[in-house]
């Protein structure tokens, strides 16, 4: 994680494609769609469409984020 910025203005995003373990998807996020990923890489299980998850950080253009 250290190539990663972690910022104070973290919000709540939705998820538009599923994000899973090895494979990234899409969330929205102050009204723009961002590629994202979980921010540790243990997290299990797959985050469906529709669901919230709260971005932490980013990589690039790459939002990080948690499940709820």
């Amino acid at each position: 994680m250290n190539a990663s910025t972690f910022f104070p203005n973290s919000g709540m995003a939705e998820v538009m494609e599923a994000i899973a373990p090895n494979h990234g998807g899409r969330i929205a996020f102050q009204c723009t769609f961002w590629p994202a990923r979980y921010v540790d890489s243990s997290y299990e299980g797959t985050i469906p469409c529709g669901s919230s998850v709260k971005v932490v950080g980013r990589e690039g253009l790459t939002q990080l984020v948690m499940p709820l």
